[in-house]
């Protein structure tokens, strides 16, 4: 069965949706990155899109150009991109081009936003900027990832392909019921001259369940009658219980003036139940819910806000500005250790205060195992991709200064392939804590001698393994062994010490 150009264009679509969203949360959390990458992104993008052959990075010719990014001198365009939205980032992109005197090498400007662009923007005021020097208009040369589409939608079959995978590969979102109409090529095969010895391999993939039926329902409310000038939708749920003296867990999200979650919301008991008008209540199934185009986005945000309400009673908080999971201490204690068994009983500390070298009365930092996730349908299961990582806060939960980065980038240069393949085993074992049929687990809470609160709507199935993978050695990649770079950190070598 060959996949068709609309399945390809919807699919194109909920990328574009998906880098938006990774754009705007990455801004938020002032993680700059992806506006770097964006300019390289961009160049293999237009060249298929607009046929702009010869288009380049102009800021590897000359670093930080001002005024525009990209270029193609035979097709005299060049091209700013920008993760500012406003009328001030266009007026200034224009005014730096005329100054520089762009317009006798460019015939065309397009500034490319790489976030939802504004609904208009004033062409008188971009006339008086470019005064007659460059034919510049607004509603043509701003342009965001949404106006993309209408061209996109003229590519071949083959090129909406190549359009699919250049997003997937920069979003990491991949939904593998595209790729199920395209054949491979069995004469494509993988050898070597020499065989080599081979190992086990596991994933960081981590297969979830969850159950089988989602609930829907509109709100009760309005705006106007809650009185409030709030314009977020999660926040006007939020206030529509306040205002009705509840409070709720995290595990729903909002779509359109509605509800979804896996609570029952025909549920009189249950506070969400409280602000859904109960005569629009349905439940679907899961899996016709996200196999819905325009419902996808909203279920992994719902597989994310689950998951944050599962970790959440295992001591496992969510550090909303760097989008990570990170282990927090309980009941004040200055370390947190944890005992698991997978082949044989281990201990693991997750969070630790370190002392300042020069008065060890005072905390330093606190450091913090940690963990990023992403989630993936594959051939219709649904799976957590999970990076481990170490963050260090200044109070147990908020970032400590920049200062501090090189001392994360030591501990993770720090770490063989054989660690961090333990470090996602162990966070498998401990997220399946708390599911409702692993009675069975291993205590892991040293202080205390009943399991933690059972969380129904999202639980941890098994890790993905491979076989027959080609053995790859730790001090064949790692270049500097640990023994001759550890004690170039003297805040990492007290800490082992003691």
């Amino acid at each position: 069965m060959k996949i068709t150009s609309e399945e390809l264009i919807t699919k194109i679509r909920s990328q574009i949706s998906v880098y938006q969203h990774n754009v705007e949360s990455d801004n938020k959390a002032r993680r700059y990155n992806i506006n770097d990458r964006a300019e390289a992104f961009t160049v293999p993008l237009f060249k298929l899109i607009f046929g702009w052959d010869e288009l380049v990075n102009l800021n590897n010719i000359q670093e930080n150009m001002p005024g525009v990014d990209l270029g193609d001198y035979k097709n005299r365009v060049a091209v700013q991109v920008s993760s500012e939205t406003t009328i001030a980032k266009v007026k200034d992109s224009l005014q730096q081009f005329v100054a520089n005197e762009y317009f006798h090498v460019f015939d065309r400007l397009v500034i490319f936003m790489i976030q939802r662009k504004q609904k208009s923007y004033s062409e008188t005021t971009t006339n008086k900027i470019s005064s007659g020097k460059l034919d510049f208009n607004p509603k043509r040369d701003i342009i965001d990832l949404s106006d993309l589409l209408k061209f996109i939608k003229e590519l071949s079959l083959e090129n909406l392909k190549v359009v699919l995978e250049m997003f997937e590969d920069e979003t990491g979102f991949v939904d593998t019921a595209i790729h199920r109409g395209i054949q491979e090529d069995p004469a494509v095969q993988f050898s070597a001259q020499h065989t080599p010895p081979y190992e086990k391999g596991f994933l960081n993939l981590i297969e979830i369940g969850f159950p089988d039926n989602i609930y829907i329902a509109d709100w009760n409310f309005t705006k106007k009658e809650l009185g409030t000038r709030v314009r977020n939708d999660r926040k006007l749920v939020q206030e529509a219980l306040s205002q009705q003296g509840h409070k709720f867990a995290v595990d729903w999200v909002t779509f359109e003036k509605q509800v979804i979650c896996f609570h029952d919301l025909s549920d009189e008991f249950l506070p969400l139940a409280n602000i859904v008008d109960q005569g629009t209540v349905t439940c679907l199934s899961t899996a016709e819910f996200f196999g819905n185009p325009a419902y996808k986005l909203k279920f992994v945000e719902l597989l994310q806000r689950c998951l944050q309400q599962k970790l959440f009673h295992l001591g496992i908080h969510w550090q909303h500005k760097e989008k990570e999971y990170i282990f927090v201490p309980i009941d004040g204690e200055t370390s947190r250790s944890i005992e698991w068994k997978e082949q044989q009983m281990g201990t693991r500390t997750v969070y630790k205060q370190i002392a300042d070298l020069k008065d060890k009365t005072k905390v330093y930092c606190h450091e913090h195992f940690a963990f990023e996730t992403r989630f993936y349908e594959l051939a219709a299961s649904w799976f957590i991709a999970v990076k481990p990582d170490w963050f260090y806060s200044s109070n147990g939960y908020n970032r400590a200064g920049y200062a501090i980065e090189d001392k994360r980038n030591y501990k993770k240069r720090m770490e063989t392939n054989q660690s961090v393949s333990t470090h996602v085993r162990f966070i498998q074992s401990f997220m399946g804590t708390n599911d409702p049929e692993n009675t069975n687990q291993l205590r892991l809470f040293s202080q205390t001698t009943t399991r933690p609160r059972i969380y129904e709507f999202l639980w941890i199935k098994s890790r993905q393994e491979l076989g027959g993978l080609p053995r790859l050695a730790d001090n064949l990649w790692r270049g500097k062994s640990q023994a001759n770079t550890w004690l170039e950190d003297p805040l990492f070598s007290q800490a082992e010490e003691e």
